[in-house]
Order: C-alpha cells, then structure tokens, then sequence
C-alpha cells in the first residue's frame, strides 16, 4: 500500500494546496468585492447628494416659475389697464375733437356776426356823419334864415337865435 499511501498523501496534498489555493482566491475576491462596497457606499452618498441637490435646484426652479408666472400675471393685467385706458382716452380725444370743431364753427359764427357788427356800426357812423353834416348845414342856414328874417321884421329878439329860436316858432 505504499504506493496508494504515496497517492492518497499526493491528492490530500495537492486538495490542501487547491483549497488552499481556493481560500486565498476567495479571500482575494472578499477583499476586493468589500473594496467594491466601500467605494459603492461612498458613491451612493455622493449620488444621494447629488440627488439632493437636484431635488433643492428643482425646488427653486419650480418657485422661479411661480414667481415669473405671477410676474407675468401682473404684468398682462397691467398691460391690459393700459389697453383700457388708451381705448378711453381714445374717446375723449374724439369728444375733445367733436368739442373743438363745434367750438371752431361758433367762433367762426361769432366772427361772422362780429364782421356784419362792424359793418353795420360803420354804416351808422357814416350815417351820423351824414346827418351831423346835415344838421350843421340847417343850423347854418337857420342861422341866416334867422337872421335875414328878423332884419326883415326889424330887429332882433333876444334869446330867441339859433335852433332853439327855430323850433320854437322865432324866424
């Protein structure tokens, strides 16, 4: 049996150099898959930062919105007061316009009725003119008919010359 002992002791030797073989190939691989993990801890850490971080910029983006939403709300209603008050004073431009001309027209009544005003003082000044030339012409010629007449009847009445002595009966 020295022979199958010399075999026996081969194969338990070479079983205690493959498990030995195999022992320090999974120790190998237990280091280096808790190697593996560390560096998965560490990276899952970053990765839930980073998530975080996404999550707070979305955060902020999202409320960014809201406010340029309501920025733009506020601005579309202001933007329509502003409409609304252009379209009316739109209408008190033409009012004021319909106002001006209905004023123009008056004023160029007015003008008109100033110029015949005119017109017609002028002609009473040419008038009075007429009948001051008139009337100084009879005085002038009450003056002499007065005079011839009270020389005809001889003499002279006092207080009784002139156009007051005409009307009332003197010449």
């Amino acid at each position: 049996m020295s022979g199958s002992r010399a075999v026996a002791y081969l194969l338990i030797a070479l079983c205690l150099m493959v498990g030995g073989g195999v022992y320090w190939i999974v120790r190998g691989v237990n280091r280096v898959l808790r190697q593996f993990a560390v560096e998965m801890a560490a990276v899952s850490g970053q990765v839930t930062e980073a998530a975080q971080q996404l999550a707070a910029s979305s955060q902020s983006l999202a409320q960014g919105a809201s406010e340029q939403a309501a920025s733009l709300a506020e601005t579309s209603a202001a933007t329509e007061q502003v409409h609304s008050t252009t379209r009316s004073n739109a209408g008190h431009c033409q009012s004021a316009s319909a106002a001006t001309e209905q004023v123009n027209r008056q004023v160029g009544e007015a003008n008109e009725s100033l110029a015949q005003m005119i017109d017609s003082v002028h002609a009473m000044n040419v008038s009075s003119g007429k009948i001051s030339q008139i009337i100084k012409g009879d005085r002038r010629d009450c003056f002499s008919n007065q005079h011839s007449g009270s020389e005809r009847r001889g003499g002279s009445r006092p207080g009784r010359g002139g156009w007051h002595g005409l009307r009332s009966g003197g010449g």
